[in-house]
């Protein structure tokens, strides 16, 4: 299995990789996780975790994974694993797979295409972009999307099939029962009849940070928002939290550890997605799954989740003002809240746990071998 991340960093295809390494493997699977990483992080390990290698690559933040770097840490985990089929977490692997996989073996190549950077290109007008593209899907015997707008843009860039499987969520870590550590963050401004909003998101453009943080000074002034993850735009949203004296309501703490989330979860009251790209985001899960209603955006993967008015409201991308109005609307319904915080709970451990999504996984594996 190829990943660009895996914990302690923090993000979706970390969280995606890590749970499903840990239930695929079995007596009748050997699994080795190669993290093709830029930073110097050491991967989480424990006797129950894979087997995990840091490659430990350079590269800057937004290039994709298709260096000449890339390929021969790829061909020398290869070489030294001799596995039967490949997993990659990004299509841009295919460009290092590519003159592996002309070798003779019988080598498969499964990749899934989680990346919102893969639909920035999709969506290009560039015909060199989807030139690119479309190189690199006529490598993978088949394709994994996570969300049904990734199935159907894989699909028509790729030569072999694509197949929907969502991401998935530990429904036991993630319950309104749940044991939890305290969260490490004093948030002092909370008190007991505090209307909690909280966001797990990375403060980066695609991720509609921006748009919740306006969203602020049109909600009532007895909800706290409590705003998780760092990024390229954290310190300028937070500095424009304080320029409007909206600090004492307002906690960025930056990243904590994946462990705490679940705290935070049990601690708010309904949760928001702004994102502005999304496949079936693990966030969302994370929430629904710990009973917290979600807002989002009518985006990406994010319908697939919410059905609107049910378990959870739907708004439109780039909208402060819906933003508020959603939320708003939940803090004065604290009986809507319980309900739809209910329905969510029972929909993610329906469809969305990881033992299902591990099982439909390996079927993927033996469809090809």
């Amino acid at each position: 299995m190829i990943t660009p991340g895996y914990p302690p960093a923090i993000g979706g295809i970390e969280t995606h990789v890590y749970q499903l390494s840990k239930q695929i493997q079995n007596e009748d699977l050997e699994l080795h996780v190669l993290w093709l990483n830029g930073s110097d992080h050491e991967p989480v390990q424990s006797p129950t975790d894979p087997d995990v290698t840091n490659g430990n690559i350079q590269r800057t933040e937004d290039a994709p994974p298709i260096t000449v770097q890339n390929y021969h840490h790829i061909k020398r985990a290869i070489d030294e694993v001799d596995p039967d089929l490949v997993h990659a977490h990004s299509l841009w692997y295919s460009y290092a797979m590519a003159p592996l996989l002309l070798r003779p073996s019988a080598l498969k190549f499964v990749v899934t295409n989680h990346s919102s950077s893969f639909l920035r290109n999709y969506y290009s007008d560039s015909a060199l972009t989807n030139l690119k593209l479309r190189f690199a899907g006529r490598w993978p015997d088949i394709c994994i999307a996570p969300s049904r707008e990734l199935q159907q843009t894989t699909g028509d860039i790729a030569s072999a099939p694509v197949t929907w499987i969502p991401n998935g969520v530990n429904v036991d870590e993630f319950s309104p029962d749940a044991e939890t550590t305290s969260v490490s963050h004093d948030i002092e401004q909370l008190t007991e009849d505090s209307f909690v909003v909280l966001t797990t998101r990375r403060f980066e453009p695609k991720n509609g940070m921006r748009h919740l943080v306006k969203s602020i000074p049109h909600t009532a002034e007895d909800i706290y928002f409590v705003m998780i993850g760092d990024g390229s735009n954290h310190a300028e949203l937070k500095q424009w939290v304080e320029e409007q004296g909206l600090s004492h309501r307002v906690s960025m703490p930056g990243s904590v550890p994946h462990d705490e989330i679940a705290a935070y979860y049990q601690l708010a009251d309904v949760s928001v997605l702004p994102s502005l790209k999304e496949a079936i985001s693990i966030s969302g899960l994370e929430s629904m799954a710990s009973g917290t209603p979600l807002i989002g955006t009518r985006v990406g993967g994010i319908p697939e989740l919410i059905d609107h008015g049910e378990n959870g409201l739907l708004v439109q991308p780039r909208s402060p003002e819906e933003i508020a109005e959603a939320i708003n609307r939940l803090h004065d319904n604290p009986r809507e809240v319980k309900e739809m915080g209910t329905k969510a709970r029972a929909k993610v451990v329906d469809s969305f746990s990881w033992d299902a999504v591990a099982e439909r996984t390996i079927e993927v594996y033996k469809s090809v071998l």
